[in-house]
């Protein structure tokens, strides 16, 4: 390009990927702007509304700042990462751990997820637990045994964003280590 072509404007070191199509908010009069924030707003939830309308201002304070010293710059601030939603399945399930939560997600789901409940389960008194404010910690107490048993899953609860489940052992598999395992025929014989 010639050095005074306005083609040099549109390269990028920070993201090389990123074309700009359509209209910057600041283009539009009132009653449209408002229109687009009132779409934006719907599409997301309030904390990612929140998000997105500090990037548009750190975006304006960026360009306010670098408009001093370069001609009516373009600057794009793009979220590359953050803290995804998640939810964690401990206890006795055959993959504990920390899972990305993606769409809607019941208890008997999280615990599929995890690779299922183990043997030792205890799965009549699985434990749900889930922030109810600062410092309070809500816990609910599940029967999925009975759930999956009678094919009724109207008490299999959604996760939400930090919720815990927990699958504790059976009192049978607290105990099965202290059983002598050569002589456990004479306890299961019947005569």
């Amino acid at each position: 390009f010639p050095l005074d072509s306005d083609a040099w404007r549109r390269w990028s070191n920070i993201h090389p990927y990123v074309m700009r199509h359509g209209a910057l908010l600041e283009q539009l009069d009132l009653s449209r702007r408002e229109a687009a924030l009132a779409v934006l707003k719907a599409s997301l939830s309030a904390s990612g509304f929140a998000t997105a309308r500090a990037i548009m201002q750190l975006n304006e304070t960026i360009r306010t700042a670098y408009g001093k010293v370069l001609n009516d710059p373009i600057i794009s601030i793009l979220l590359k990462d953050f803290e995804k939603p998640y939810f964690t399945v401990d206890g006795q399930v055959g993959r504990p751990g920390k899972y990305d939560l993606r769409g809607d997600t019941t208890v008997t789901q999280a615990l599929a997820v995890a690779g299922g409940v183990s043997a030792s389960a205890k799965h009549s008194q699985v434990l749900l637990f889930r922030r109810a404010g600062e410092g309070w910690v809500e816990a609910r107490m599940l029967n999925v045994k009975k759930m999956m048993k009678e094919g009724n899953l109207s008490e299999d609860l959604r996760l939400r964003p930090g919720d815990m489940v927990f699958v504790p052992k059976s009192a049978f598999s607290k105990i099965d280590r202290f059983l002598p395992s050569t002589n456990i025929g004479t306890f299961l014989r019947p005569y």
